[in-house]
């Protein structure tokens, strides 16, 4: 590990989430025992500095999300929410955790958050949540609620988090 730091020290920001991305056919690969092993040393490394950034709160997520069902056996759960409004609370949460990650601006976290969540029902309006329903505990537990979300939904929340993330016209890798 430590010979091969040099050489992906230097990997930018830009390019962490699409090569966790391209690894996941290989680490599909791994035995069961070997998933355990490296699922325990992920989740260690990540919380090592008693912190978790986004990268880090993202990794997790990514790998649970596509290596769990493999290892562990879960099934897909079935769609449980068609409409936005079944799910605003939760939309609103992402929308705005964005929107404190994107800026430490007050205002400017207030105009992304009303422009990722006009996206989702036109004519909103509303105010930013307060910032403990922004934590990445909150947004572990509404993305767990959109999971479950139809298609349909979730591109619409996409497409939120999108306007949100671009509404101030600068977009933060870290």
């Amino acid at each position: 590990t430590v010979a091969v730091l040099p050489s992906i020290g230097g990997i930018g920001p830009e390019k962490r989430i699409p090569i966790v991305d391209m690894a996941l056919p290989a680490l599909r690969s791994m035995e069961p025992s070997q998933y355990d092993g490296f699922r325990a040393n992920v989740m260690y490394l990540v919380s090592a500095d008693m912190e978790i950034d986004l990268f880090e709160y993202s990794l997790m997520r990514i790998l649970v999300r596509n290596l769990d069902p493999v290892f562990k056996g879960f099934k897909p759960a079935s769609i449980k929410h068609r409409s936005i409004t079944e799910v605003w609370d939760q939309s609103a949460t992402v929308i705005a955790t964005l929107a404190r990650f994107g800026s430490e601006d007050e205002h400017e976290q207030a105009n992304a958050y009303a422009k990722g969540t006009n996206i989702l029902l036109p004519g909103s309006s509303g105010a930013i949540p307060p910032a403990e329903q922004s934590s990445l505990d909150a947004l572990d537990k509404a993305l767990d609620t959109l999971m479950l979300a139809s298609p349909s939904v979730k591109k619409k929340v996409v497409s939120a988090c999108a306007t949100c993330i671009a509404s101030d016209g600068h977009t933060t890798l870290e």
